[in-house]
């Protein structure tokens, strides 16, 4: 020791002495330490308490000590090591008592607002537990980092109200961003806008208009039994086809907007001068690539008013055919077989349309041999149920029912539930008497819970649904009791409709002669209600966009007779 003492000293003749400091040998020249052992450490918490030590050093000497024990733990996002960093190398003493006392970072902060390290300490103390130093964090950040900071603090029971509305703004900013090329987000943001009050007071039946623009087929229905029986004058209707008019009117226009423009202004008599701007809507909408209003512009081509330069019906479902929509592929392939001589065509594109995952036409394939081939038909159906068509499931479900016609809690339950799921109201109708007479309280749940599904997927069949589910509101059977809600929305679904055309199609086909056709139209004025053929070999469905058709084949081996209805709502 004392050869190392000296040689340290060399020429020199200050004086030089040894110590032990803070647990570590320290070699003094003139009482100043000049070379010092190093204080080794492995984790976090010693390490800290090595750099603590070294306050009683020279200054150029404690800062890169400090450096290599505690860089390697602050690299790695140990917060306290970063900060007895910065107390070592700049903030001293203030710092430390944040680091042995978290609590204290807050009010470190708020007492020198101008520390370099101002968000580290905060970070401490929102670290332990200090809410409104997690608030402090986030201020000036973008939301989604505010967010973060503001959930942190809710978990110290701090800002949670701030939290939530923040969330709440970002969601419905996030949904409205892909609201424009998903329809289901339109209606998630709609549903968040008017959870808490009415549909025609709070304007989120913009957002429903946009989800039926996209192309979602529960926001048109939402949309249609919403806005159904305002009337063309009423003054949200007017404001919705002003705004979609425009969208429509365009060079390049928005096909989904024409479609629902059409839609509204046929909520007039279909014999009214605003037949034909609707007709106009659906067609340009076709032209430009939607599926769908090259459907509602065939049908409504076939009411009459045309002029003799408007497409054929079949012109727009081949339109609609070529866009790949199933859909309009189903409605050519339909109107191809109830002409005799175009009868193997209509097979041929319905199951082309079957093949590319369009669940209506595999139904209608179905449908069309259920009674001569039934082994067949359940061929069609399972494709029909397997690409999600609810008709397809119900089908196959109906197939295991005993003649009573009556869903038990077994065997066809489980068939029939998945085609409730799947929109087929009639099914959730059969699902719900099924609960309605196990008469359990959680069967009254579930028929509640089945008769809203059935409400929500439309058509005449949803409409009976609604009236279900009004009555059960009023009752307070598997749902909270509430009166009012239950009249209002027994009130809205008992109501007559407005009179609308009934069209018949008659033909008849004979090998040696060409078709033979006949087409009517009766004016009608029926109930909202469930409107049904019934009979042997007629056979009639609702689909949802309210058009009710049916077929009747004769079954003779050289002429054939069918007929079509549709009422349109």
């Amino acid at each position: 020791m004392l050869f190392l003492a000296t040689a340290l000293a060399g020429p020199w003749t200050l004086p030089v002495t040894m110590e032990i400091r803070e647990g570590h040998l320290a070699v003094l020249v003139a009482g100043e330490a000049r070379y010092v052992t190093e204080p080794s450490c492995t984790t976090s918490r010693t390490c800290i308490a090595s750099a603590r030590g070294l306050d009683a050093w020279p200054e150029w000497q404690r800062e890169p000590i400090a450096g290599r024990l505690l860089t390697p733990h602050c690299d790695e996002g140990d917060l306290w090591a970063c900060v007895a960093l910065d107390a070592v190398r700049e903030t001293g003493e203030v710092a430390w008592a944040c680091v042995e006392d978290h609590a204290t970072c807050m009010a470190l902060v708020d007492a020198h607002p101008d520390l370099p390290d101002g968000p580290r300490l905060l970070e401490a103390a929102c670290e332990a537990s200090v809410g409104d130093a997690c608030v402090r964090r986030g201020e000036g950040l973008p939301d989604e980092d505010r967010l973060v900071w503001l959930g942190r603090a809710c978990e110290a029971d701090v800002a949670c109200e701030e939290r939530d509305v923040l969330a709440e703004d970002l969601k419905r900013r996030e949904l409205a961003d892909r609201c424009a090329s998903e329809g289901p987000a339109c209606l998630e943001l709609a549903d968040r806008i008017g959870k808490d009050g009415s549909f025609r007071e709070l304007g989120h039946e913009d957002w429903i208009l946009e989800a039926c623009v996209a192309g979602d087929p529960t926001g048109c229905h939402r949309f249609e039994m919403q806005t159904g029986r305002w009337g063309i004058d009423d003054p949200v209707v007017r404001k919705m086809l002003e705004r979609v008019e425009q969208r429509c009117a365009l060079d390049e226009p928005d096909a989904g907007a024409c479609r629902v423009a059409g839609s509204l202004l046929r909520r007039t008599r279909v014999r009214d001068e605003r037949y034909l701007e609707a007709l106009e809507r659906f067609t340009r909408g076709c032209e430009h690539g939607d599926g769908k209003a090259c459907i509602e512009a065939g049908e409504y081509r076939r009411l009459g008013k045309a002029r003799k330069h408007d497409l054929a019906p079949r012109e727009l479902w081949e339109m609609g055919c070529g866009y790949a929509h199933t859909g309009s592929c189903t409605a050519l392939g339909f109107d191809l077989v109830v002409r005799r001589r175009t009868r193997e065509e209509g097979f041929e594109v319905l199951q082309t349309a079957c093949d590319s995952g369009g669940g209506e036409a595999c139904g209608r394939l179905g449908e069309l041999v259920e009674r001569k081939e039934p082994d067949n038909a359940r061929v069609w159906f399972e494709a029909a149920c397997a690409a999600e068509d609810g008709l397809g499931c119900r089908k196959l479900a109906q197939a295991q029912l005993g003649r009573e016609k009556l869903v038990p809690h077994h065997d066809a339950f489980v068939p029939m539930t998945g085609a409730c799921d799947q929109r087929d109201a009639v099914a959730c109708m059969q699902v719900a008497g099924a609960h309605e007479r196990m008469k359990s309280a959680w069967d009254d749940e579930q028929r509640y819970a089945r008769t809203r599904q059935g409400c929500e997927a439309g058509g005449i069949d949803g409409v009976l649904a609604c009236r279900a589910q009004a009555q059960l509101l009023k009752k307070g059977k598997g749902v909270e009791k509430d009166r009012p809600a239950g009249k209002a929305l027994a009130k809205a679904y008992s109501r007559k409709l407005p009179p609308r055309l009934l069209r018949i199609t008659l033909g008849v086909g004979v090998p040696a002669l060409t078709n033979l056709g006949f087409e009517g139209l009766l004016p009608a004025r029926m109930p909202v209600g469930r409107f049904s053929v019934h009979g042997e070999i007629a056979r009639a469905e609702m689909s949802e966009d309210g058009m009710l058709g049916g077929l009747l084949d004769s079954g003779a081996g050289t002429t054939s007779a069918s007929a079509v209805a549709r009422y349109y709502l």
